[in-house]
């Protein structure tokens, strides 16, 4: 699907056409019903990933009016991967981009790209350490003496274990200690055979090998340690000449896309529908894309008194703390000029319950 690894995708040299027009007005508004049409923005956004139905935020928008609302003309370009994301934000050939996880952006910064991540979309992580719901084991330090199953080596689960192993005593930055780590392959029924014949006692991948084992029928249970759980996937992000300069522009465009994002936590059939109508590709298994709609609902929904696009700075530092010990960040390194949440407030700015509404008319 559409979740990407704690490690860079490699860059690959996209040359876009640049079309980028901007409204001129002696004033803005970020009241919807105040702005002519006249005074519509245009926005470039780029995806890391080919369209699915797994980001709501946009194609709900686009579809229920919700950027138009906002006077925003939104165009999509798909780019390959978070790295050329962020390559084309530098250039300026696209205004805001989604892409992730966090350390794309914090490795880009230290290489001198000024981009600033200011939505999370992804409100937990998208790599898990889970357990058969009936299973003995209740936190990672009951896998002692056990098993665990990776999809690969090479998985961008792996960092995660690794960091969260290390801080139970099971990992000493080099070898795996009172148990043993095994590579299974991706989730499915050659993982859920695994656990079956008693072969692993735990696996971690990503979320569609989370999701290939719930299609088995195997019901799961996480024990990743809240630290990791909460490390972010997908962000929206911007250059910070862009925040500075259209500042309102990008939080009409956060708040379009959080009220994307609530129609589909407040109606995810109805989400889905329109997602397999933009991605139809991306819906050839219904019953697998009704598991999955659930599964990005829950992983986009805030937690409870957080606003719509929340930063969690807990999990951010969580990938700090994972980076500096892989020695990509110095000590002394400082997460503040890559996160950005000043214009949350204006993003959720909106009637949350009207939309609420649209999704149950």
């Amino acid at each position: 699907m559409k979740r990407s690894g704690l490690t860079i995708v490699v860059l690959v040299v996209a040359v876009l056409l640049v079309a980028a027009c901007a409204s001129e007005t002696s004033s803005e508004s970020t009241s919807a019903s105040s702005t002519s049409a006249a005074e519509m923005e245009f926005l470039r956004l780029g995806f890391a990933f080919p369209p699915d139905f797994s980001m709501p935020g946009y194609y709900v928008s686009q579809e229920r009016g919700y950027f138009a609302d906002d006077a925003l003309e939104v165009e999509l370009v798909i780019l390959d991967g978070t790295a050329q994301v962020i390559q084309q934000l530098i250039a300026g050939n696209i205004d805001v981009g989604v892409g992730g996880p966090p350390p794309a952006v914090l490795l880009a910064g230290v290489e001198g790209a000024d981009v600033v991540a200011f939505y999370q979309i992804d409100q937990r992580n998208i790599f898990d350490i889970v357990v058969p719901a009936d299973s003995d084991l209740q936190t990672l330090e009951d896998l002692e003496g056990g098993v665990l199953g990776v999809t690969d080596f090479s998985g961008g689960e792996i960092p995660v274990v690794n960091a969260a192993l290390e801080g139970v005593g099971f990992y000493d930055g080099n070898d795996y200690v009172g148990l043993e780590v095994v590579a299974v392959g991706d989730g499915g029924p050659q993982v859920a055979a695994a656990f079956e014949a008693d072969r692993i006692s735990a696996f971690s991948g990503g979320d569609a090998d989370t999701l290939a084992l719930q299609q088995s029928g195997l019901e799961l249970r996480s024990i990743l340690p809240e630290e990791y759980a909460v490390i972010p996937g997908n962000l929206i992000m911007a250059t910070r000449e862009t925040l500075d300069n259209q500042a309102d522009a990008v939080a009409r465009f956060g708040r379009a896309f959080a009220k994307g994002t609530v129609f589909a936590i407040s109606s995810p059939s109805q989400a889905l529908e329109l997602g397999c109508e933009f991605a139809p590709e991306s819906c050839t298994d219904q019953e697998f894309a009704e598991l999955a709609m659930d599964y990005y609902v829950d992983l986009e929904t805030p937690p409870e008194g957080s606003p719509m696009g929340a930063l969690n700075m807990t999990g951010w530092q969580a990938v700090v703390e994972i980076l500096q010990g892989q020695g990509e960040l110095s000590d002394d390194f400082a997460l503040d000029p890559y996160v950005d949440d000043s214009l949350l407030e204006k993003v959720n700015d909106f009637d949350r319950a009207a939309v609420e509404g649209d999704a149950a008319g």
